[in-house]
């Protein structure tokens, strides 16, 4: 009974744990990479709500790091190739920090346009309107 409760307990916190991040850091930071899309590929009111919806569905979905560029990412790129312009999706490609906005390294998570904006803090955009 010892080894199965012991069992029991080890799987239940290898699931919690097993989350990349709780569903209020993936809004913040859907947010925050939304926003910065908008502003360099300078997405209209309606490309800025859907994009920030495929990107929350994504960082919610990557739960390991085998997740980080597999079917959720294909088809957030799908997605965002429908959403996007011609000129504007060509752009997203090119920009590495919007294309994988994920890595693992040295056992964390990182998200790479904060090297292109270190201010965390900073929006360009308000909210959509659906966000609160």
């Amino acid at each position: 009974m010892k080894k199965f409760m012991f069992a029991l307990t080890t799987l239940i916190i290898m699931t919690v744990s097993a989350k990349a991040m709780s569903y209020e850091q993936a809004r913040q930071q859907a947010l925050f990479l939304t926003d910065k899309m908008a502003y360099e590929l300078n997405l209209t009111q309606e490309q800025y709500e859907a994009a920030y919806e495929v990107n929350l569905d994504y960082l919610m979905s990557v739960n390991s790091q085998s997740d980080l560029y597999g079917v959720y990412w294909r088809q957030r790129n799908l997605d965002l190739e429908y959403i996007l312009l011609d000129w504007q999706y060509r752009m997203y490609l090119e920009a590495t920090y919007f294309y994988r906005p994920l890595y693992w390294h040295a056992g964390y998570w990182h998200f790479g346009i904060y090297a292109r904006y270190p201010r965390r803090d900073y929006f360009y955009f308000g909210r959509p309107h659906f966000y609160h």
